[in-house]
C-alpha cells in the first residue's frame, strides 16, 4: 500500500510539472506571436502575406560602380545569392538606380540602391512573404547594417474572412483589429469599396513610431474590402499605414 502511494503521488507530482511547464510554453508562445497575426486570428481570418518595405537615404552621390559595391555588400549581408545577372541598372537625367529582385525559402526580395540630381543616394529595400512569419524580426536585422543609415520601416498585412461581411460587421472586424493593438483615438474612415481605421498603438512603438498627421498621432491602420465575385473579405493592415501601392 506504501509503495502504491509513492507511486501515485509521483504521478500527481510529474502530471502537475507537465502541466506547469505546457502551461509556460504556450503562454511564452502566446506572449513572443506577433499581434498582427493575434489579430486575424481573433476575428476568423486566414493569414495570406505580410510585407516589409524599408527605406534610406545617404547625403552623398554614388557612382555606378559605388552603387554596385553597396548592393554586393548588401546581399553578402543579408546572405541572399549573389547573381550579378540578376542586377539591373537603370540611368536617366534625374537619378541612376541599380536593382536586384531574389526568391529564398518562402519570401521574395526587392532590393534597390540608387542616387539622383540632388546629390543624395538612397535605398529602398522590400522584404514579401506568404502566410506567417515574422516580419518585424528584419527590422533588428537592416538596423545593424550600416550604422550611418536611419531606417523608415513600412509593414503590410493581408488576410481574408471566408465570407462577404456588411459595413456594420466590417466595423466591427476593425474595432477587434484595433483592439488586439490596444490602440487609441482610433478614427473610422471610408470609401466605395473600402472601410479603413487609425489609431495610436503603443504596443508597436518600439516599431513602429507615431506619425503625427493634423494633430492627429497614428501608427496602425487596419483595411476591410468586401469582395461581392468571392463572397469574401478582405483584411490589410498596415504600420504606421497602409502604402497606396499595396492595393
Amino acid at each position: 500500500m506504501i509503495k502504491s502511494g509513492l507511486y501515485i503521488i509521483t504521478f500527481i507530482i510529474f502530471c502537475s510539472i507537465a502541466n506547469f511547464i505546457t502551461d509556460y510554453t504556450i503562454e511564452k508562445e502566446i506572449k513572443n506571436r506577433s499581434p498582427f497575426y493575434l489579430s486575424f486570428a481573433s476575428i476568423g481570418a486566414i493569414s495570406l502575406e505580410s510585407r516589409l518595405d524599408c527605406w534610406a537615404k545617404i547625403n552623398t552621390p554614388s557612382t555606378s560602380q559605388e552603387l554596385e559595391e553597396k548592393m554586393i555588400s548588401l546581399l553578402t549581408y543579408l546572405d541572399l545569392p549573389i547573381k550579378r545577372k540578376f542586377l539591373q541598372f537603370k540611368a536617366n537625367q534625374e537619378t541612376k538606380t541599380l536593382n536586384y529582385k531574389a526568391t529564398k525559402n518562402n519570401h521574395s526580395v526587392n532590393l534597390t540602391i540608387g542616387t539622383d540630381s540632388k546629390n543624395n543616394s538612397y535605398y529602398l529595400l522590400s522584404f514579401k512573404y506568404g502566410n506567417k512569419s515574422h516580419i518585424e524580426e528584419y527590422q533588428r536585422i537592416i538596423n545593424k547594417y550600416d550604422s550611418d543609415l536611419n531606417w523608415n520601416y513600412y509593414y503590410q498585412y493581408s488576410g481574408e474572412i471566408g465570407e462577404q461581411l456588411d459595413r456594420l460587421s466590417q466595423q466591427k472586424v476593425l474595432e477587434v483589429v484595433m483592439k488586439n493593438f490596444n490602440a487609441k483615438d482610433s478614427e473610422v474612415f471610408r470609401d466605395t469599396k473600402r472601410l479603413g481605421m487609425t489609431g495610436f498603438s503603443p504596443t508597436i512603438s518600439n516599431v513602429s513610431p507615431a506619425i503625427t498627421d493634423s494633430g492627429k498621432k497614428y501608427n496602425i491602420e487596419a483595411v476591410t474590402e468586401s469582395n461581392a465575385r468571392d463572397g469574401k473579405t478582405r483584411v490589410y493592415i498596415g504600420a504606421p499605414f497602409i502604402m497606396k501601392s499595396y492595393w
